[in-house]
């Protein structure tokens, strides 16, 4: 259906149209206009979306978006006859997205305090549309409670109190659908391949249904068979009690293995991306541009791997010769086996202990280089002490040298012959040569012709002709004390005369 607007940018919508000559009672033709309706305030990602219900004396048109898509039985079909086939994983997040819209579709309340009880009744690969956006909806959800529009070929996927038209009906019985086709996905097939009703009722009162096969390629898939099971049950009581339990089962089953959207995308626009492109042409809507996607990478082939060269077998021991058992055991005679060493030196050390052997040796070396740059500082202060003492000896002989060069001067003019004590320096006068007494006697003038100078007598008074004596003096400032000079020495008579100076 066209919606008036610009000719290039036609929008499409679709139209469900329910034709009262078709056995449709007023009281379900006013039916189906409330449920639109509460259809219409309730959107959601996974069920088509319905705009307004249109009401005619004739018919009924149920208007809502057109999907961009594909059905799910088509895409089947299209996947069997397709060289490159889509995993198990892509199939599997269809069917997520369809147990959402059916939780949607089952919550629907008209009041706060209770739900509707609304239930699609016809849960078919036809009214499962897988869009180019990868996401599942869910299409004509709004005919249900009239059994005479039932779709071609619904049959098999239809609860049993559906086909037996039990007049007590619940959202449960979507539940087997959904488990017929999960049946579907993981076999590659239909449940039932006959489309007539009968055939159908009489195959599912026969028994439990068929476990189906699982491919080579999936064979985490077994987990699924067991959720298969109990949403194919054929009593509603026996069943999940909700679609929100049915889909966490599965997503537990399947866990890592649910493609993503943008998978399930790429595989619509592969398998039907020009039908659809050709429908909306077909239809006078405005051109889409499909979503483009690399081909994914192709999975690397094994590397092939050398058998390892087995070594050549052993030979056979030789069997013992005979009477070999009588001999006496060496073990009785021979010394005991050494054991193993229990060195720990010997014993292969563990990482642990290596570290610590290389660590220690680490510390010991740097250990030797500390002290030996110690020892090169402590003969580097040695040598600088040793300079600094050597010039401190020198300095302090320089400053004796200079000391006593007057006093020995003053000595020798002392030891001259007729000397006279005016002409002798005043710190002489003042300071008396050691051993002399205080009064000084004259010295005969033949005393150095080689003779011995006469003892002068003892006195207690001093001779008339002897000179004054000297007054002492005491300086202001103190001297140093010299060392009494030779001269001195053998003029006070306290060493003897050496006439060489020795």
């Amino acid at each position: 259906m066209r919606i008036a607007g610009k000719p290039d940018a036609a929008e499409l919508a679709a139209a469900v149209r329910l034709e009262r000559k078709s056995g449709m009672s007023s009281e379900e033709v006013s039916s189906a206009v409330r449920r639109a309706r509460l259809l219409a305030l309730h959107p959601h990602p996974n069920l088509a979306q319905i705009r307004e219900p249109v009401v005619d004396t004739a018919e009924v048109l149920l208007i809502g978006d057109f999907v961009d898509g594909e059905s799910l039985g088509s895409l089947w079909l299209a996947a069997a006859q397709s060289p490159a086939k889509p995993s198990l994983d892509v199939w599997v997040r269809v069917m997520l997205d369809v147990l959402a819209g059916l939780q949607a579709l089952h919550g629907v309340r008209d009041t706060p305090e209770a739900a509707v009880g609304l239930f699609h009744g016809e849960l078919t690969p036809r009214n499962v549309i897988v869009g180019i956006d990868g996401i599942t909806r869910l299409i004509h959800q709004c005919r249900i409670g009239a059994v005479g529009l039932m779709v071609p070929g619904a049959s098999p996927y239809l609860a049993p109190e559906l086909l037996l038209r039990d007049p007590v009906v619940d959202p449960r019985s979507d539940l087997y659908s959904a488990g017929a086709l999960l049946w579907e996905a993981i076999a590659g097939r239909p449940l039932f391949e006959q489309d007539k009703t009968s055939d159908v009722i009489r195959k599912v009162l026969s028994g439990p249904p068929p476990t189906p096969p699982v491919a080579a390629e999936s064979p985490w898939a077994s987990a699924l068979l067991p959720v298969v099971a109990q949403a194919l049950s054929i009593t509603p009581s026996g069943r999940f009690a909700d679609a929100a339990e049915m889909r966490a089962r599965i997503e537990s089953a399947a866990a890592g293995h649910v493609a993503p959207h943008v998978e399930v995308s790429r595989w619509v626009c592969e398998l039907a991306g020009a039908r659809v492109q050709e429908r909306r042409s077909r239809h006078g809507g405005a051109p889409i541009v499909l979503p483009h996607y690399s081909a994914p990478p192709k999975p690397l082939a094994p590397i092939p791997v050398e058998p390892a060269i087995q070594p050549p077998p052993a030979p056979p021991v030789p069997p013992p010769p005979f009477g070999f058992d009588a001999l006496p055991s060496p073990a009785a005679h021979d010394p005991p086996p050494r054991l193993a060493s229990t060195d720990p030196l010997q014993a292969a050390a563990p990482p642990s202990t290596r570290k610590a052997r290389s660590a220690l040796w680490v510390a010991s070396a740097i250990a030797a280089v500390v002290l030996a740059l110690g020892a090169v500082a402590m003969w580097v202060l040695r040598a600088g002490s040793s300079r600094a003492a050597e010039s401190a000896l020198t300095a302090a002989a320089g400053a004796s040298a200079a000391t006593s060069q007057p006093a020995a001067e003053t000595s020798a003019a002392q030891a001259k012959p007729g000397a006279r004590a005016d002409s002798l320096p005043r710190d002489v006068l003042d300071t008396p040569a050691a051993g002399a007494s205080a009064v000084a006697a004259p010295i005969p003038s033949n005393a150095m012709d080689g003779h011995e100078a006469p003892e002068p007598a003892a006195t207690s008074e001093p001779p008339e002709s002897a000179p004054a004596a000297v007054e002492r003096r005491t300086p202001t400032t103190p001297r140093p004390s010299t060392p009494a000079t030779k001269p001195q020495q053998r003029r006070s008579g306290s060493v003897p005369y050496d006439p060489l100076g020795i």
